[in-house]
């Protein structure tokens, strides 16, 4: 009668101990959905802006010195970095910084897929937009300036 009661006991201590575990992953799959879309949302939104998409665009080609957006965008130092900060928040970029120079690429290698995906389609979009090409043209003419007035 013991053994019965036992495998019964049992029974239900292993069938709560199932629903504990489903219900586990089902909370981590939910909790996971959740990061992910914020993630998803916080890539839209640094993508929202077409001053940052072309700035990306930029950065997918040759890590880019603060100045020399400042050049190529004609915007000030505050309204470019506030700009790479809202695509580095976002996981798209990293920066590294020599001496007073502060360049930023983008961060190919991130463990978000979005970042990714998204990273790779605008690396073959907009090639041949001529707003971009013009943005390619003033880079180059920024990078020349720059070299040549800094220091030997």
């Amino acid at each position: 009668m013991h053994r019965a009661a036992d495998r019964a006991r049992d029974s239900r201590a292993s069938l709560a101990s199932c629903q504990e575990v489903q219900n586990k992953h089902k909370y981590d799959s939910i909790q996971s959905w959740y990061f992910d879309m914020r993630e998803l949302v916080k890539i839209a939104k640094a993508l929202s802006d077409e001053t940052r998409v072309r700035m990306l665009k930029l950065l997918l080609e040759r890590n880019i010195c603060v100045r020399e957006m400042q050049e190529t965008f004609h915007m000030s130092q505050s309204q470019v970095s506030r700009n790479l900060k809202i695509l580095t928040d976002a996981g798209l970029l990293k920066r590294w910084r020599e001496g007073k120079c502060v360049a930023y690429f983008a961060e190919r290698d991130g463990n978000d897929i979005f970042s990714k995906v998204l990273l790779e389609a605008l690396s073959k979009a907009f090639n041949d937009n001529p707003v971009v090409t013009e943005d390619r043209e003033r880079l180059q003419q920024a990078f020349s300036q720059l070299f040549r007035e800094r220091p030997r």
